[in-house]
């Protein structure tokens, strides 16, 4: 893989326009860590207006930059795609506190049937998201899957934030949040299987996590912040909250953390949830969705999976507020009293948050 005339953008192919088609490439590349500028680092091609196909990408990606906030980015196969990618796969490991994803990282054009298999991380902690599939889509994505193992601050299996439409997409890796006594980061660090945002009038449908999400602060199977509509998704998967690894508040629930505006519906949790050995912070926790606004909707979902979870301070929701109707529960709580925390805690929702 060469690099261009002004060392900072690394891939194949510079712009593809036309066809790239069953190509496999392995690449190895070790980006300085003094690097100050913005850079681009992809295997196959930088930017991508053309199409995609049958191709497959292996090898490693090591760029860990001096400083993670001069929105640099580094993906797989292709950093921005206004085109098409069909029917290919990353089984590229990247270790980088850059913006990452094993697919691409901007789509605004159609992504169908790829999988990313390779390890996603970052070693230290970084605002930025480690992301299996595609970083921020504004397309479609049909058929995305990621079955790599993701670590990060910012952890996701299928992508970080969504303004378009997710169609049977799904998680079978394990992701987990890395934990960094120097970090020094306000922000909670988040953990999810499918997505962490999904923007209002964005969609999310007929997608699933059957993989292990171990996580420090917000925590879902699904999703972690809801705006736009979710349907007939499921987790399958254990959900938990590493062991004394943070003192902030903590959001922890089977479908979705916070459900702000947007709408659940036909969503079905039928995993074990897991929150102990927290400490004095707040936790709330719901097995469809941690936190819900009044202004949110949850209608016609299931959990069958059972919680357990701990706290001095023990809320229980009712379930019944207007917005949340024909919801089902077949599943069993505990919660062990201790000497501290405050929990709140519900079988479909945890707490009702204020606008």
């Amino acid at each position: 893989v060469s690099q261009d005339s002004e060392n900072k953008n690394f891939a194949l192919f510079g712009d593809n326009t036309g066809t790239i088609k069953n190509l496999r490439i392995t690449a190895q590349i070790d980006i300085e860590k003094a690097i100050s500028d913005e850079i681009k680092v992809a295997v196959l091609t930088l930017n991508n207006s053309g199409s995609i196909e049958n191709c497959k990408v292996e090898g490693e990606i090591t760029a860990s930059l001096d400083s993670y906030e001069n929105n640099s980015k580094v993906s797989g196969i292709t950093i921005q795609n206004t085109g098409n990618i069909i029917d290919s796969s990353s089984l590229v490991n990247i270790t980088s506190n850059l913006k990452k994803a094993g697919i691409c990282i901007e789509n605004e054009g159609v992504i169908t049937n790829t999988t990313n298999s390779g390890i996603v991380k970052e070693e230290v902690a970084s605002t930025n998201y480690t992301v299996g599939n595609v970083y921020e889509n504004k397309g479609t994505m049909t058929n995305c899957n990621n079955t790599g193992l993701i670590q990060g601050y910012l952890a996701v299996g299928v992508v970080g934030k969504s303004s378009g439409t997710l169609i049977s997409c799904q998680n079978t890796g394990e992701i987990s949040n890395i934990y960094d006594e120097s970090n020094t980061i306000e922000a909670e660090a988040v953990c999810a299987g499918v997505i962490i945002e999904l923007d209002s009038n964005a969609t999310l449908e007929n997608s699933r996590n059957s993989g292990e999400i171990v996580g420090n602060e917000q925590i879902a199977g699904i999703c972690i912040i809801n705006n736009g509509k979710i349907t007939n998704c499921t987790n399958e998967a254990k959900i938990s909250k590493k062991e004394n690894s943070t003192e902030k508040n903590i959001d922890i629930s089977g479908i979705c953390a916070i459900n702000k505006e947007g709408s659940l519906q036909n969503c079905k949790n039928i995993a074990d949830i897991f929150a102990i050995n927290v400490g004095k912070q707040k936790i709330k926790l719901g097995t469809v969705c941690a936190s819900v606004y009044a202004s949110s909707i949850i209608e016609n979902c299931e959990n069958t999976g059972n919680i357990q979870t701990e706290g001095k301070d023990v809320n229980v929701s009712e379930d019944n507020i207007l917005n949340v109707t024909n919801c089902v529960n077949s599943g069993t709580g505990a919660i062990a009293p201790v000497s501290q925390g405050n929990i709140f805690v519900g079988m479909i929702y945890g707490k009702l948050e204020e606008e």
